[in-house]
Order: structure tokens, then C-alpha cells, then sequence
């Protein structure tokens, strides 16, 4: 991966267990933005308990778009090379 530097890309590593949040699968799921946009500002909210408790026991990764080329281009349920993702 980095030939010249001889290093690898980082591994994670946390005793937490993983939530995966993902969004947007096919591109016409907008709505989904806006409920991910929430997910994250609630998750990111120093003042709320309840998510600094959440973010003491769980490791959030959070992929907000899973065909941004597809969204892109306008799409419903296609990539950008028009196939159907389904």
C-alpha cells in the first residue's frame, strides 16, 4: 500500500463493540440523509448524556453514502455506469 515508506495503513483497534451506520444505498433515499445527519449531530453532542454514554461503551463508524456516483448523476437505483446496484 505505501511501497516507499514500508508502512501499512493503521488497524483499529478498540475493546468496544463496532455499530455500523450506513445511508444512502440506492440514490433516490434522501430522506436517509437527513436521519443520518441526525444520527451524527446527536452522536457528536457534548451536552447530551445519553450520547456520551453511547460513545463509552460502542465505536461508531458511519458511512453516509454508500453510491455517491450514483447521487451524482441523479439516479435512483443505478451507479454511475448505470447498472442496477440491486
Amino acid at each position: 500500500m505505501f511501497p516507499k515508506a514500508k508502512k501499512r495503513a493503521i488497524k483499529f483497534r478498540s475493546n468496544k463493540m463496532v455499530v455500523l451506520f450506513t445511508s444512502r444505498v440506492h440514490p433516490g433515499e434522501s430522506p436517509a440523509s437527513v436521519t443520518m445527519n441526525g444520527i451524527i449531530k446527536f452522536l457528536l453532542d457534548k451536552k447530551d448524556q445519553r450520547a456520551n454514554l453511547l460513545r463509552s461503551y460502542f465505536v461508531f463508524m458511519i458511512i453516509p453514502m454508500l453510491n455517491p456516483d450514483g447521487v451524482y448523476r441523479g439516479h435512483y437505483r443505478l451507479d454511475a455506469l448505470g447498472q442496477n446496484l440491486n
